[in-house]
Order: C-alpha cells, then structure tokens, then sequence
C-alpha cells in the first residue's frame, strides 16, 4: 500500500513571486537544517542522474494553482524532494562531479520550487507527490519536474510530467512462478543452516520452468527490508533459503507471533527510462504463531520441516521423489565405509536411515557421530535408499555421540529399519562362514538373518563362526543386498 504524502512546504499563490521565492528559501533551509538522512553525506559526492525515480502520473493541470499528483520511485525508507522548473537546468549533469551532496540539495531544490517532500514510511519504495502549481509559476517553470532522494544524494534528469504514463496506464504486473512455501520463526533443533547453526528462516522456490534472476529484488515484512545480492538466479525448483543467521545473516526475521513475508520485484519493467517504474509482488505468505520448531509449510502448519529440496530421512524412505531429483538430508553418520557412509535421524524412530555415496576421490572424512547435511541424486539402489553426493556435497555440521542402536529381533529384519544402526540379541550361528564372508544367525524367534563383512572384514574372527556358535548380541548397520536385510557390524567390538 503506498502513503499519500502531502508536503507540509507547499507554496500557496499568495504574495508575489519574489516574498514567494524568499519564503521558500526560507522553508528549504529550515528543512535541510533539520533534515537527518540515514548515511553521511557530508562530503559526499551525488550518485549518477537517474531517470527512473519518476514512475506515473495520477493526474496533473498545469495552468497555475492547478493540482498535481504523481509517484515517485525511491529505496525502501528514503526520503524524497521534488521541485519544479527550469532554471537549475543550466547546471546540466556534470555538476554532479563538481559539487558535494548538501550543496547539490541546496541548488537543485532551491532553484526552482519545491511543491512536495516525502518520506516512504510503509517501505513499499513509493512516495505519491500531491500539491498546486503556485501562481506565480511561468509556463516554461511548470512544464519540468525534478525529485531528489535525501537519503541516497541521487537526482533525477528534469522529467516532463506530461511525458509520463498515466498511472491507470501502469502495465499490469508480469506473472511470477515463486513462492514463499516454508517459514520457520522458532527454530530450536530443527534445521541448521551450513554453518551449522539454528535460528529462523524462510524459503523461496521458483516453482516455474525457467531460471529467474531475482537480484536487487527484495524481502519484507513490514519492519524490515533485505535486498538481494548480485547474481542471485534460482533455476527451475530452484530455492533460497534465507537464515538469521551465519554470514551472510538475513535482516529480516520470521516473528514468532506470526506475519507476513512478501517478495517483491523492484524493477519489473527492466529499469526503461521513464517506464512506470513500481515493485510488482511476486510472492507472499502470511503465517501463524507457531510452537518451536514448526513450520509453515504449503498453507499448514507442519512438525516435519523441509525447506526447499530438504527432506526429512522419514519422508525420503516413506514417500521417496523420482530417481535422480536432488535432494538435502540431515543425520548422524553410523558408519563408514571408502566410498560414503550410513547415516540416520537423530532419534530411533524407523524408516530413518540412508546410504551416501561420495565416491573415494574425496577429500571426506567423517566418523560416528557427526551431524552432517548430505546432498545429492536421490536414488534407490538395487533397493536401498541412497543420496549420491558425488553430484553434490556433504557439510559437517557438528561431532555428536555416536548413536545407540536400536534393539531388533531379527523377525523385524526389513525395511523400516535399513541404514540403520540396529542390534539384535541372544543369537545362535544357524550357518557357517561362506566363501564371500557371510554367516546367518537367528535369535528366540528363530528367523535367520544373515551377517556381512561388508564394513568389517576380519576374517579370522568370522571364521570362529560355526553353527552353534552363541554371541550375546551382534549390532551393525542393516544393509539391504541380494534381496537380503544383513547386519553388517563396523569393528570387534559390535559382537
């Protein structure tokens, strides 16, 4: 919503033209002896000329004390003067290379009239410029209008209003393919960012069929405005997941009382000069109140977030995407092996676990323990869930304590419980070692799994194993292969 602003400084079309120059002298010098922008401009040179602060006209007359009514684009914030006339036009634009910024204000605003200042108090980027032409304006005065941002030292070319477009000729705004699908504002445990930490966020997804370059577009909630940097392009499902934290840290956070999130396009007409220049939306969300570690995602409030391509280990096993999407987890390693590692949640809750693959061209080394974020190709390899990293990367987070396993009978053997560390108990040796390393056990429900040396090959130890043979436990990791779910122990020390 953009604020009317009617400027306390007007001139009436009292007096003459000279008692009306003075009182407005008299009125810019009081305002810039008052006036506080936002950044030293002491000593500061005026940033370039710039066509595109004037943006439409709502309407204008003219002949003397007709009315006017025009939007002027500025930063988020900022504050504006406008003014009318010709006379400082013979300054031209090399001025700007001569002069500092306070002295520019003085003559750019004083020279002609000035007919209206603003301030963007709702942050939208527009300030509506309303007032009458005094009566003492010449023809040739009123036909150029020139605005100044206080704030940003930046002036405009004089524009002719009448060249302007009509503001019920504003084109309508493009279509956009984005969407603010997750906000989290209390995030205790949730989801860490790539530093590792934990703090509010919010996502945003280009949900369209083309990459986007969303740079200089911006982020606001109401209180706050954060600008996108350079060379901000989202591809197709591409995502950008903003955090209050880490470096760089977004400026604008997630309430927990709730809000709203808008993004904004701030040049949807590619910055043409004396195009009407407006922000466009391009995406919003309003969201709830929500508990610690909830998310707002996809119009409900969710336990489970996933921002961006982040799946919970639970949703990649249960409700696994297409083979080859890129995907983002987070869980604790449980073991390793030369070409990746086991990993699951941070509970013992089932259908949890996974395999990633890096390769063993890496530099990676991880142990038991860490908390890393894995991403990759989502693929179901020969029936075992699988993030293949080597198309992406892996992040460690932090060193935890390695995980206690989850204690099975071999009956539950099976797939809610693969890639995960497991244990089973009071096991007897139903078949001996076999050439490639593998026993099979079974426990009191006398269903026999078998046992591989996949992580752990020492093989005069696994020849001890002879039918009959009892171990009071033997854990590993439930690995799924040759239509088998096998316990695959990681050292000496797991039977």
């Amino acid at each position: 919503m953009r604020m009317i602003l009617t400027s306390a400084l007007l001139l009436s079309g009292c007096g003459t033209s000279e008692s009306s120059d003075n009182l407005f002298l008299e009125q810019l010098d009081a305002s810039l002896d008052t006036w506080t922008p936002s950044q030293d401009v002491e000593d500061r040179l005026p940033s370039p000329f710039d066509y595109a602060m004037f943006s439409c006209v709502e309407s204008l007359d003219l002949a003397p004390e007709g009315a006017f009514h025009f939007d002027v684009h500025v930063e988020p914030g900022h504050q504006v003067g406008c003014a009318m006339g010709a006379d400082w036009r013979r300054f031209g634009p090399d001025i700007s290379g001569r002069i500092g910024c306070e002295d520019m204000l003085r003559i750019n605003l004083a020279g002609p009239r000035l007919v209206g200042m603003g301030t963007d108090d709702d942050g939208d980027g527009v300030v509506q410029i309303t007032g009458t032409i005094p009566s003492s304006a010449s023809a040739s005065d009123s036909t150029y209008f020139q605005c100044v941002d206080l704030d940003a030292c930046s002036t405009t070319f004089p524009a002719q209003l009448v060249d302007l477009p009509s503001c019920d000729e504003v084109p309508d705004c493009p279509e956009y393919t984005f969407a603010i699908d997750e906000v989290m504002s209390v995030n205790e445990g949730s989801y860490a960012n790539s530093e590792g930490e934990y703090c509010p966020y919010f996502n945003v997804t280009n949900t369209g069929e083309f990459p986007v370059d969303i740079s200089g577009w911006t982020i606001g909630d109401g209180s706050s405005t954060e600008t996108l940097g350079e060379d901000t392009i989202l591809e197709p499902g591409g995502h950008l997941t903003q955090f209050a934290c880490g470096d760089p840290a977004s400026s604008v956070v997630p309430s927990a009382a709730g809000g709203t999130l808008t993004l904004n396009d701030s040049d949807p007409f590619d910055g043409a000069d004396l195009a009407p220049r407006r922000d466009c939306t391009a995406a919003e969300v309003t969201y709830p109140a929500m508990a610690a570690d909830q998310a707002f995602a996809d119009g409900e409030v969710t336990d489970l977030p996933s921002p961006g391509s982040y799946l919970w280990l639970s949703e990649l096993n249960l409700d696994p995407p297409e083979e080859g999407s890129f995907i983002r987890v987070q869980g604790v390693v449980t073991a390793t092996k030369d070409s990746g590692f086991f990993m699951q949640g941070r509970g013992s809750e089932a259908y949890t676990g996974a395999w990633v693959y890096h390769g063993t061209d890496t530099e990676y080394s991880f142990a038991p323990g860490d908390f890393v974020e894995a991403g990759g190709l989502y693929d179901d390899y020969y029936g075992m869930t699988e993030v293949n990293a080597f198309y992406g990367e892996v992040l460690h987070f932090d060193t935890l304590d390695p995980r206690e396993p989850v204690v099975i009978s071999s009956a539950d053997a099976g797939e809610a419980w693969e890639g995960m560390f497991v244990r089973v108990d009071d096991l007897t040796v139903t078949v001996g070692m076999d050439s490639s390393g593998q026993f099979y056990v079974a426990d009191g429900s006398g269903i026999e799994m078998p046992v591989d040396n996949g992580l752990f090959d020492d093989l005069a130890l696994f020849s001890l194993t002879t039918v009959g043979t009892h171990y009071e436990f033997i854990q590993g990791v439930l690995d799924y292969s040759w239509d088998e779910f096998e316990i695959n122990p990681r050292d000496a020390a797991d039977f």
